[in-house]
């Protein structure tokens, strides 16, 4: 995830290595991390975009995304 500015350019990104599990808990971490990043920036979100339709899919339907995942 990363801050553009109106011209596109990234002023911002992060990246992290969460150790074993499976692909939704990584997508739901980075999803987590990257709001609570934005939100030190001090991003207003419009809209959140996301690679994982699993993931999506869980949140729109107000869904559990996974037991391991609710720490977060």
């Amino acid at each position: 995830m990363g801050k553009k500015t109106k011209k596109k350019l990234s002023i911002a990104a992060f990246a992290h290595y969460y150790g074993i599990g499976n692909s939704l808990q990584a997508e739901t971490r980075a999803l987590c991390d990257g709001l609570r990043f934005a939100k030190s920036l001090g991003v207003r979100l419009s809209h959140i975009q996301s690679d994982s339709l699993s993931l999506v899919n869980l949140l729109n339907q107000d869904r559990c995304i996974s037991w391991p995942s609710l720490k977060w």
